[in-house]
């Protein structure tokens, strides 16, 4: 007999069925290993419980050799417990309420191990710790060595937490924002941002088909930074590319992701080049001016679901360039999922303005990352970073994007700076000088 055999009811009950009073019918079958008692077998069958029982305590007493006489106290306390039939009545009680029997015997089997455990912290002041031994025994059956946890960057993670409360106002410029799950790991990779800075990254979902209305409003005024996540398909398309141009011109930090790469390119195609028309084909298949388009590899693709540029793939940064600054390195690997792409025939028309492809594909084919110069923060990526972010560990394009966000918010509600103890009392000192000088003067006068 196991702990485990204890929680599942397995060889505990010896096949016996019970029908409780007032059923009209045959009981239901129930495996054997799950059957309640009947009535008349209730203190045999106590007996065997406690047995049960006393052999797990057993073995957590064995392995607390050190306490003298803990393996009779254990076994003493548990009897006791086993004893008490609280465990018969309660399950037969759910049995006869419905519940079925393999549930029943389950969930009061399992209390009567939680009390169990209860026991074992009540002892531990006169035993070896009964958590530590048993976190030995499963140790030792999983075959894991023996080591101290290093929590260190969790408990370094717990303060940034707790310490991240300068208020950072972020637009997520969606399609889906109707279920925000859609963009959860863009807002966690936000979050393990803000933990790294002090931020408390405060969300607004933003429509991207109500973009243009809230421009004309002004509305976009107050946020620190905008997120343009990907998506699929033509609606809300030109809300993002008007976001991503009111970015641009307002020094408003923008991180475009996938589709938020390519509405960034359209605008400025269309806005600082002049091209006019510029779009994508998925949206606008005779564009005249088609700077991002289907992908060589997907022309003859016809079968959807699993079939896009998909995992994780190379991508070489530009040295000196923002992006190559903030990953700390100049050949990367992120997560991809797209069909369309940064046009190649329309590199050249970016060169020599401010747009700048400062990441592609280690043959230099595809675009992987685009940035504006002189902007404190407008970067794309055809990847996902956000994939990759982690609470210790957040993405570096995300890190980038919040440190950018929160200098803007701290630029337009600045803070006081928070006094000390010793700045407190000579604070109270001038401000003591200065009330005695008052009063000097008001004598002479």
């Amino acid at each position: 007999m196991t702990a485990a055999d204890l929680l599942t009811g397995t060889g505990v009950v010896p096949g016996i069925a019970y029908a409780p009073a007032g059923w009209a019918r045959k009981p239901p079958q129930v495996p054997v290993d799950t059957r309640i008692i009947a009535e008349e077998d209730r203190a045999a069958e106590t007996e065997r419980f406690r047995a049960a029982a006393e052999t797990v305590a057993a073995r957590f007493a064995a392995r607390a050799s050190a306490a003298t006489g803990a393996a009779s106290e254990v076994l003493a306390a548990t009897a006791t417990l086993a004893e008490d039939r609280g465990w018969i009545r309660t399950a037969t009680r759910q049995i006869g309420a419905g519940k079925p029997a393999t549930t029943a015997t389950a969930e009061a089997i399992a209390k009567f191990v939680s009390q169990f455990e209860k026991l074992g912290g009540l002892m531990a002041e006169r035993t070896t710790d009964l958590k530590d031994i048993r976190d030995r025994v499963i140790a030792e059956i999983l075959g894991l060595p023996e080591v101290e946890p290093d929590l260190t960057d969790w408990q370094r993670l717990v303060r940034s937490v707790n310490e991240a409360t300068a208020p950072t106002k972020i637009g997520i410029i969606g399609k889906y924002v109707s279920l925000p799950d859609a963009y959860l790991s863009v807002v966690e990779a936000l979050k393990h941002a803000g933990f790294q800075h002090g931020a408390d990254v405060q969300i607004s979902w933003i429509q991207a088909e109500d973009v243009e209305g809230l421009l004309a409003d002004d509305k976009l005024r107050d946020l620190d930074g905008i997120v343009i996540p990907g998506g699929f398909g033509e609606r809300g398309v030109e809300g993002k590319v008007a976001a991503a141009g009111y970015a641009r011109e307002n020094g408003l930090p923008c991180l475009g992701l996938c589709l938020g790469m390519q509405v960034m390119t359209i605008e400025y195609a269309r806005n600082a080049l002049g091209l006019t028309g510029a779009n994508s084909t998925e949206f606008d298949p005779t564009t005249p001016h088609p700077v991002i388009d289907l992908m060589d590899s997907q022309r003859d693709v016809t079968e959807k679901g699993g079939t896009m540029r998909l995992g994780a793939y190379i991508a070489q940064l530009e040295a000196g360039s923002k992006v190559a600054e903030l990953y700390g390195k100049e050949v990367v690997s992120e997560r991809h999922r797209h069909r369309y792409e940064f046009n190649p025939v329309y590199r050249r028309r970016f060169e020599g303005s401010e747009f700048r492809a400062s990441g592609t594909s280690p043959d230099g084919r595809l675009v992987e990352f685009i940035e504006l110069t002189g902007h404190p923060f407008w970067v794309g990526t055809q990847a996902h970073p956000e994939f990759m972010s982690r609470p210790t560990r957040p993405a570096p394009l995300f890190d980038g994007f919040i440190a950018a966000a929160l200098e803007r918010a701290e630029g337009r509600n600045p803070q006081l700076i928070r006094l000390t103890e010793a700045d407190d009392t000579a604070v109270e000192t001038v401000a003591a000088v200065d009330d005695a000088v008052d009063a000097g003067s008001a004598r002479q006068g």
